[in-house]
């Protein structure tokens, strides 16, 4: 294998795209309009570049002989345009901000043997001259990259068969730079433009993003994620694709350095892996990091942080973090945590967070900003709620239903119960108490209702509630299950006041060493019988109460 060191001096300026400063979407998103009648080549790759804002570099022999351009393209992104319009036997390489065009390998008339060479140079600022420190040096056909060091020095090592390599040169608030390296060339000198503060607004995105929390700054990237893998992310606008990667750990990829600029559509990680996106699958034998969005499948072995959105399923033995939203399936053993808009099933054994549910969260905890889905969980805290939520406690901070009651019915005439919820559904709580002649009665209750909006100061609730009853004796003989259906109508008194009562069904079921019914029931019943030596009854009675309103 030979060998050749190539010096490199940056000192002057090629091309004008910009980094990720300045809001730009990524390149491979752009979307752009143009129209071509009768075209050179050459031109049309100007008028381009000057339409979309990137640069680009290019071996003017390439365009010689090439055919004239026509065509309209409405709405398209660059690298489609791009891809029509190029001849086969140019081949187009991009990163972050930057275009190369190469000599495509198959139109090679004569293959060279692998060359290791060696590419030396310093980077500085176009305006002071002064060195740069941390710029990205990427060698676009095999994402070989490094940065340069305090003093604006850098060295990068690369095998290559053709006699030309595309490099670029990428650093936040500065102006991305394309080169053409030929090997028999006199090596060109290139310097960073500092990006003005009046930089011209984004091109129309496919999908904008411009919130400012990135997955590198919270604490589990800060702890996983090398400096130059950061660094590079931060200073290369955009991304590129691959169809593969294959990494052990973040530092340790298919796509080195460059990692987070890159897009996957396959990805498999050891033990964990970083990249800019997915397009159809990742596996992680521990965690998966990426920095935007995720479509597919994507599954870890601890957890799975996204900083974009999610679309299709999410699989995590811990935790699924996502700061945008999520359109699919959230499957973790602790927390599903989401950022944005939940739209598809948050399932978890532990708890689910999502600012907005659209879709269902099923979970011991179920927490939201706006919950316009389906919640099935033990507690369920939200700030306001137009769907259904189902638990053991559902908090709602803002236009929830909150009622305390006293009650009197035919079966326990002293009852204090407490609605919690939505008027949509809420759970109520309730205490009973009753004496008989040999002892005395304990009634726990729990069940859900729900209550028609306020009309001429009446109200209509619809509640089924079940109860555990208790003798409190020294000789307790048995204890008694009461399902029970109230029918209420309330009429408001006045300010938070309401007078409320109605008809109930209720069904009793008595059960215990004796296996007969305690003293103290129904005054009467529609019908009986036995579940074994379990005695039951079932009546018509009624309920009669006042209801305070304290939300």
């Amino acid at each position: 294998m030979g060998r050749s060191l190539l010096q490199l001096a940056v000192f002057v300026v090629l091309g004008g795209g910009v980094s990720a400063q300045t809001g730009h979407p990524p390149l491979a998103d752009r979307v752009v309009s143009i129209t071509f009648s009768r075209t050179n080549l050459s031109e049309a790759l100007h008028a381009l570049s000057e339409l979309a804002d990137f640069s680009f570099s290019v071996n003017a022999e390439l365009l010689a002989g090439s055919p004239v351009i026509s065509g309209r393209f409405r709405e398209v992104t660059v690298l489609d345009v791009l891809q029509h319009i190029l001849p086969p036997e140019i081949e187009l390489r991009h990163s972050g901000n930057s275009v190369i065009l190469l000599r495509a390998p198959e139109a090679h008339r004569e293959p060279q043997a692998p060359m290791e060479y060696e590419i030396q140079g310093e980077v500085r600022d176009a305006v002071t001259g002064l060195p740069l420190n941390g710029a990205t040096v990427v060698e676009v056909s095999r994402g070989k990259s490094t940065l340069s060091d305090r003093e604006g020095n850098f060295s990068l090592r690369v095998v290559a068969r053709s006699a030309q390599l595309g490099l670029s040169f990428s650093k936040v608030g500065y102006r991305d730079t394309a080169l053409l390296l030929p090997f028999d060339a006199h090596p060109p000198r290139v310097l960073l433009l500092p990006i003005p503060p009046d930089a011209p607004p984004p091109v129309t995105a496919l999908a904008p993003d411009s919130l400012p929390r990135t997955v590198e700054t919270v604490g589990v990237g800060r702890l996983l994620l090398s400096r130059e893998l950061v660094i590079s992310a931060r200073n290369i606008a955009g991304y590129t694709t691959r169809k593969y990667q294959l990494s052990f750990t973040p530092r340790l990829s298919t796509n080195f350095k460059i990692a987070g600029s890159v897009k996957n559509d396959y990805s498999v990680n050891l033990l964990g892996g970083y990249g800019y996106g997915v397009g159809k699958m990742e596996l992680g034998g521990v965690f998966n990091i990426d920095r935007k969005d995720i479509s597919g499948l994507q599954g870890s072995g601890v957890f799975n942080l996204v900083g974009g959105d999610v679309n299709g399923v999410q699989l995590a033995g811990v935790a699924n973090v996502v700061r945008n939203g999520v359109r699919g399936v959230q499957v973790a053993g602790g927390l599903n945590l989401v950022r944005g808009d939940q739209a598809g099933w948050q399932v978890s054994g532990g708890g689910n967070y999502a600012d907005t549910v659209s879709g269902s969260q099923i979970g011991v905890v179920n927490v939201s900003k706006v919950q316009r889905g389906l919640q099935i969980g033990l507690v369920n805290v939200n700030d306001s709620v137009a769907g259904t939520s189902i638990g053991l406690v559902s908090i709602v901070r803002r236009k929830g239903h909150y009622t305390i009651e006293a009650a009197a019915t035919e079966f326990l005439p002293l009852n204090l119960t407490l609605r919690a919820g939505t008027t949509r559904l809420y759970n109520i709580y309730g205490v009973g108490y009753a004496t008989g002649r040999d002892e005395s009665y304990l009634s726990l209750g729990l069940g859900l209702g729900r209550v028609t909006p306020e009309r001429r100061s009446w109200r209509l609730r619809n509640e089924l509630t079940l109860n555990w009853i208790q003798g409190t004796g020294e000789e307790r003989k048995q204890d008694q299950g009461l399902a029970r259906y109230d029918l209420l109508l309330q009429r408001g008194l006045t300010g938070n006041l309401h007078l409320l009562g109605g008809p109930s069904a209720n069904f009793l079921v008595s059960w215990g060493a004796e296996g007969v019914a305690l003293a103290h029931t129904a005054p009467y019943t529609l019908a009986s019988g036995r579940f074994g030596n379990r005695p039951w009854e079932a009546w018509i009675g009624f309920k009669v109460g006042i209801s305070l309103a304290f939300r």
